[in-house]
């Protein structure tokens, strides 16, 4: 069993489904600045990542073992696109700096109306590349600037790479509970780590419940009264109101229990609705599972995307339609992001081929 420490279980679709609505949940997040109604942003921004390690677990086989070769499996997975994506983004920075003046008028300052982080400098970029971290950290022992939503191929290598570990032992549930809190303690006294470790530590927790979602078949159509998954949606409906102050790039749950309870809520509500579309609308389903599969490189577009497009110039251009003038910038967002996607595509497949 060669592929064991990966996505060997039969029958993952609902897991590629889930990643699908992740990532559309992770765009509409991102580009929030740009007017996206708050409800949305934070229904999207309670559930959407923590959703990502929950999918990812459920396709991690449970006796996969920490060994060398799952290593390098998981690296080839999540940080050898990593790196191509990384060095796409000093690229742009550079080309920026190139331009100088002439194009800040066009993407803004840093910190501004961009989806994500925009590099001031190369040097800046080279730096956000390296230490792999998903927002700014200005204080701490290490200050480091943000390369944006690319952090979760380290955060997926990580979580992956600690559950399976802590599979090894006699109580798994307390040792990614151990990690999960370990990492929320180091944020609150502001001590972060490169290569986005605390995030991957605390994503451990959220996969392991993915692959025990998956093994208890907790979500079979029997499973779950429907009583219960109108509390889920109640209590996701109202964090994503009330608290959607999710920040797992920086191992930051905001208001506590709160979000944690509302991350959960919302991730088995996705998750739910997943497998209903594979079961009743298998061609929806199909082609949901396709973006699913190929969620890296849609990670990497759209990370891509939000530091091509020039989103001050765009919405002073389209002021004239008002209140819906993100809908059309979003628009333009996902036609990049299709195009950057395919490119990659491509690409990746002809080095296989």
């Amino acid at each position: 069993m060669s592929e064991q420490t990966n996505d060997t279980l039969p029958q993952a679709s609902m897991a590629d489904v889930a990643l699908a609505c992740a990532l559309a949940g992770i765009v509409l997040s991102d580009v929030s600045a740009l007017g996206v109604p708050s409800v949305l942003a934070g229904l999207a921004r309670t559930c959407c990542v923590p959703l990502v390690f929950m999918a990812s677990g459920w396709r991690l086989h449970p006796k996969a073992k920490p060994t060398g070769a799952f290593a390098r499996a998981e690296a080839k997975r999540y940080l050898v696109p990593y790196g191509v994506f990384a060095f796409v983004y000093v690229f742009i920075a550079a080309i920026r700096s190139l331009a100088g003046a002439a194009l800040a008028t066009a993407f803004g300052a840093p910190g501004s109306v961009a989806v994500t982080a925009v590099p001031a400098t190369v040097g800046q970029a080279l730096l956000a590349a390296v230490c792999g971290m998903g927002a700014t950290v200005e204080g701490g022992l290490l200050p480091m600037p943000a390369i944006g939503v690319l952090w979760l191929c380290w955060g997926l290598f990580w979580a992956r790479l600690l559950c399976a570990s802590a599979r090894q032992t006699t109580f798994p549930l307390v040792v990614v509970l151990w990690l999960f809190v370990a990492a929320w303690m180091m944020r609150s006294d502001r001590l972060l780590v490169p290569f986005s470790l605390q995030a991957g530590m605390m994503g451990s927790f959220f996969v392991y419940a993915g692959q025990e979602l998956r093994r208890k078949r907790i979500l079979t159509r029997s499973s779950v009264p429907a009583v219960l998954w109108a509390t889920f949606a109640f209590v996701w409906l109202y964090c994503g109101w009330w608290f959607s102050n999710v920040q797992m790039a920086t191992a930051d749950f905001g208001d506590g229990m709160v979000n944690f309870v509302g991350a959960m809520a919302g991730s088995l509500c996705l998750l739910g609705v997943s497998q209903g579309l594979v079961r009743q609308v298998p061609a929806v389903a199909r082609v949901l599972s396709r973006l699913g599969e190929g969620f890296v490189l849609g990670l990497g577009a759209h990370a891509l995307a939000a530091n091509l497009i020039p989103y001050p110039l765009l919405l002073e251009r389209l002021a004239v339609l008002g209140g819906g003038v993100w809908v059309v910038v979003l628009a333009i967002h996902l036609v990049v992001v299709a195009l950057l996607w395919f490119a990659f595509g491509q690409i990746s497949h002809h080095l296989k081929g």
